[in-house]
């Protein structure tokens, strides 16, 4: 499962030659990458949580290398500009090691201004690709961030390479395992800070490297969609009724972002999440090269719209819940996004490599993947299922209020809400699903 020497040689080797026919296509003649400079918070001596330049890491599975630089010129091969100062207050990065080394020309420099010696000459045909920091202006390199060449960039970013598809798998399992332990945690009667530090354990990872807060949810907390408040109460066992956690892990920069909600007992809460599931494996079911993903939004609504009426939630129509609006009450968001080396990868409203935008549908704002899907694609599949009651007072306002059954609703308000999501790579010969392989793995 872990990527191999030949795997990432050819993701190497297909990136730089997209970068060599956009370099001289634009008339520039190469490339300076900065990983990034760590942040300093405001009055104080401590900094922020570094994360490292996506396009530093695209190109090498290192991520925590503040001060460091890939300088790339037209089919020359790469320096890497590796940032290992004496410093005995820190721990120093440890020498360059793994299968990328053979593949840049590595300078080891001791102070945070000496890959200026490593710039060519000829500054002003020069790309920086990044954050701006000292010394750009000052080395001469006058262009930073392009649209001509990061859209196209962007562009291919959501066709993954192999290596990609190896850390793409490798990144679900060590997801897969946290998901596992916080489950455990949660029917032992857990806090949510306990299920957390459960699935931190269990994942291998370290709070700050995490892709992205966790959402660790029990019972109501679960109708708030980025909810990250991480409370130490513990909930009496008559207290205790759902947790939805949405949790993710990094392998080499790459990124899982998983979802699973439990019911604590056997409930009618339970009988939902299963059906819920169901509607999620249909949609699976769905995925095709060439197809919409706007469809598959659009439609996942009207198949909520059918399950809200066989539970009881509702009264009306599907028609009449999607197209009035009843179905964005309880399922707000969208159904998934690009995923790789960000949590929302770039380019999910861009649909030309020239950067023309696809927006989403004005009913469906929040819909972060507009493209029709390709070969190679990776990507989340993640419906929902929420009680929120800034929304439900919103519709109780409304005309269709009629159609819902709010006593009903008023009876499961206590749990929250439910998310299913699944990781998925998608190619000619079907679905590969990275998080369902992946706890199959564990089983």
């Amino acid at each position: 499962m872990n990527p191999n020497n030949t795997d990432y040689q050819s993701h190497l080797k297909s990136l730089l030659e997209l970068y060599d026919s956009l370099l001289s296509e634009h008339h520039f003649s190469g490339l300076v990458i900065p990983s990034g400079v760590p942040k300093t918070v405001f009055l104080d001596d401590n900094s922020y949580p570094f994360k490292v330049n996506t396009h530093f890491k695209a190109l090498l599975p290192v991520t925590q290398v503040p001060h460091s630089y890939i300088i790339y010129q037209v089919a020359l091969k790469p320096i890497l500009v590796f940032y290992q100062p004496e410093d005995y207050w820190h721990v120093v990065p440890s020498d360059p090691e793994g299968v990328w080394v053979d593949f840049f020309d590595i300078k080891i420099v001791r102070g945070t201004d000496d890959w200026k010696q490593f710039v060519p000459k000829d500054c002003d045909k020069l790309v920086w690709i990044g954050e701006e920091q000292p010394g750009r202006i000052e080395v001469g390199i006058n262009t930073i961030n392009p649209d001509e060449l990061l859209n196209p960039i962007h562009y291919r970013r959501a066709v993954k390479s192999e290596y990609e598809k190896s850390c793409l798998r490798v990144a679900s399992l060590m997801a897969a395992r946290g998901h596992m332990a916080a489950k455990k945690a949660f029917y032992a009667g857990g806090s949510e800070l306990e299920t957390h530090l459960a699935y931190l354990k269990a994942s291998k990872q370290q709070e700050q490297y995490l892709p992205y807060g966790n959402i660790v949810a029990l019972n109501e907390h679960g109708a708030v969609l980025h909810y990250t408040e991480l409370q130490s109460q513990r909930f009496s066992e008559s207290d205790r009724h759902s947790f939805l956690l949405d949790a993710g892990a990094d392998y080499h920069g790459y990124y899982s972002d998983i979802t699973r909600t439990w019911a604590y007992r056997d409930d009618e809460f339970k009988d939902l999440i299963v059906t819920f599931e169901n509607l999620q494996l249909e949609i699976l079911d769905e995925l095709k090269v060439g197809g919409s993903y706007v469809d598959l939004h659009i439609n996942c609504h009207y198949k909520l719209a059918d399950l809200l009426k066989e539970t009881g939630f509702i009264s009306c129509d599907a028609s009449t819940a999607v197209e009035s609006g009843i179905t964005s009450t309880f399922y707000p968001h969208g159904l998934g996004h690009l995923l790789g080396l960000q949590v929302h990868d770039a380019g999910g409203h861009q649909t030309t490599a020239t950067g023309e935008i696809t927006n989403p549908p004005a009913a469906h704002p929040f819909l972060r993947l507009t493209r029709n899907l390709e070969s190679g694609y990776c990507f989340t599949i993640e419906p929902g299922l929420y009680f929120i009651d800034m929304l439900l007072e919103k519709l109780k306002s409304t005309a269709h209020s009629n159609h819902v059954n709010w006593s009903m609703i008023e009876r499961f308000k206590k749990y929250g809400g439910i998310r299913v999501e699944d990781d998925v790579i998608l190619s000619d010969e079907g679905v590969e699903n990275l998080t369902r392989d992946a706890f199959a793995l564990l089983q």
